[in-house]
């Protein structure tokens, strides 16, 4: 019986964890991005910090966000927003030039920028596509 109350109490405690964790849609693609963009960093003197990572993406992961909601809100078909998705995937966007790694008060270039870019961009368009369908 006291296993029983046991198992409950622990069914309850993580239910109540899984409700309170829930992130929005642009931390969650956001923090998602930036744990690639360290699993792709192979330099073993220095590393990612994710969390600072994700809050340097968070602000424009947001504004992506608010714009898909936007679009939405302005009655675009699915077709149109698909147009306006693919202009994130211009080059001119984030040229390779300026995908720059920080490191104290230096910066360096990245490992791979076209695998980077790809990776943000992905994160970008999953974060369009939850603001204009209505995902949070």
């Amino acid at each position: 019986m006291r296993t029983l109350h046991r198992f409950v109490l622990l069914l309850i405690v993580l239910s109540c964890c899984g409700c309170a964790s829930s992130l929005s849609s642009p931390m969650r693609h956001a923090y998602h991005t930036a744990h690639q963009l360290s699993h792709q960093h192979f330099d073993p003197n220095t590393r990612i910090h994710v969390n600072k990572t994700t809050a340097q993406l968070l602000p424009e992961f947001e504004k992506i966000y608010h714009l898909g909601q936007q679009d939405r809100a302005k009655g675009l078909s699915q077709q149109e927003a698909q147009q306006n998705a693919n202009r994130f995937s211009d080059p001119q966007l984030l040229p390779d030039s300026n995908m720059k790694l920080s490191f104290f008060t230096h910066k360096y270039s990245v490992e791979n920028p076209q695998e980077s870019r790809r990776l943000y961009i992905d994160g970008l368009l999953k974060t369009y596509w939850d603001g204009f369908n209505g995902r949070y």
